[in-house]
């Protein structure tokens, strides 16, 4: 019964042709299923130039929960759409570096304003 709490607290919004999809839920295994699925479905029924996974409301990522996203980001770019990463905390990154975590080709940028501009900017 928590997963689905935790699913419930993922929202996918529509700003200027871009998703959104931000996070403020532990990254469990239902979660990340959750946010794959829904994330990809609405990528299958809307016309879309960026997605920005924001992950300001987490507070850990391990090296699992990073990897998934990792790939996710990959499935979102193989289908032509460009993604971003916003919101991770100095404190993941450390880790995430400290850990060796696979980051090339990875994009991440500080703020969902940077991303958009970025996403937004690079149709032209």
């Amino acid at each position: 019964m928590r997963a689905l709490a935790d699913s419930s607290q993922i929202a996918i919004t529509r700003v200027d042709g871009c998703l959104v999809a931000n996070v403020q839920a532990d990254l469990t295994l239902e979660v990340r299923e959750h946010l794959r699925d829904s994330l990809l479905g609405r990528l299958e029924n809307t016309a879309t130039i960026g997605v920005v996974l924001d992950f300001s409301g987490l507070t850990v990522m391990d090296i699992v929960e990073f990897t998934e996203i990792r790939k996710l980001v990959e499935t979102v770019e193989f289908l032509g759409v460009r993604c971003v990463v916003v919101g991770l905390s100095p404190g993941i990154v450390r880790y995430l570096v400290m850990a060796n975590a696979n980051t090339e080709g990875f994009r991440s940028m500080l703020s969902l304003e940077d991303a958009l501009h970025w996403l937004v900017k690079g149709r032209s």
